[in-house]
Parts: C-alpha cells; structure tokens; sequence
C-alpha cells in the first residue's frame, strides 16, 4: 500500500527571513525557488537525512512564497510515522552563496522526512491520502478524500 502526500517543502527567504545554519545565515530569492520546483520530480524521499528511502517526489508547484510537492510513500512505516506526527520536511543539497549570501546554484540530493525542519513550521504535510493496490477501494479512498461525506 503505499501513500500519496502534498507537503510544503521550501519557502522564500528573502532578507530580514533567513534560514540559519552553524556557518551563519542564508537568504534564498525567487530564482532558486523555481529552480528547486524544475528539480524536484523524481527526486528521492527519505526517512531521515541518512535513512532508507522510502518514496519519490512526483510533481512541484510554487504556490505563494512556498513551494508544495506531491510525494508517493511506498513504506508503511514511514507514512505511519507521517500520520502520528513526524510530518516536517528538509531538503538535502549543494549550493553556492553569493556576496550578500543568498543561496545559488542549488542542485537537490533528496528530500527528507524529519521532526523539525530548518524552513519552520509550515514546512509539513498538508494533504495524506492513503491507497490500497486494490482498484476499487483506490476509487473510493480517491473519492472520499475528495468528499468526505460521499461513497461508493
């Protein structure tokens, strides 16, 4: 069985937002924010930085300062984790900085499910739809994740 989520995953952070690491702040402008969308389908979902993966990213969209992705969880495991809470996401990747030290060149490794992510708190799930390998009771998770109050 696996899982298909819609999560935020990276946001704008423009000056006076950085994002802040050990070596000191960093700034991301709306350029990379693309780029980070053109280069997340296909890339590997993991349990944690180091951990198994355990899904794939299947589309990107920039929707406001945020960019959301939909991801399909083949572990059970892990989208047990997601359901009970661990829902953060954090991107894994390589980027230079320029003089004012705003992120350049950002090439994504993967994308990791984590307690906390370095974005902040509204970088988590914000849709889960669980899918059986059965057609009929994917038709009527499908339809009820689209109402609720209607079934098959």
């Amino acid at each position: 069985m696996s899982t298909t989520i819609e999560a935020r995953v990276a946001r704008l952070h423009p000056l006076g937002d950085a994002l802040i690491y050990e070596d000191g702040i960093e700034h991301r402008d709306a350029d990379e924010l693309a780029s980070i969308v053109a280069q997340l389908p296909g890339v590997p979902v993991r349990f944690a930085h180091d951990g198994p993966v355990v899904g794939r990213v299947q589309s990107a969209r920039l929707d406001g300062r945020h960019v959301v992705a939909i991801m399909v969880i083949d572990d059970a495991s892990a989208a047990r984790a997601i359901h009970n809470g661990t829902d953060a996401f954090s991107l894994s990747y390589r980027r230079k900085l320029d003089d004012r030290r705003f992120q350049r060149g950002i090439r994504l490794d993967d994308i990791a499910i984590v307690e906390h992510g370095r974005g902040g708190y509204s970088m988590r799930v914000t849709k889960m739809v669980p899918h059986s390998t059965v057609g009929a009771d994917r038709e009527r998770l499908a339809l009820l994740a689209c109402n609720g109050k209607r079934e098959l």
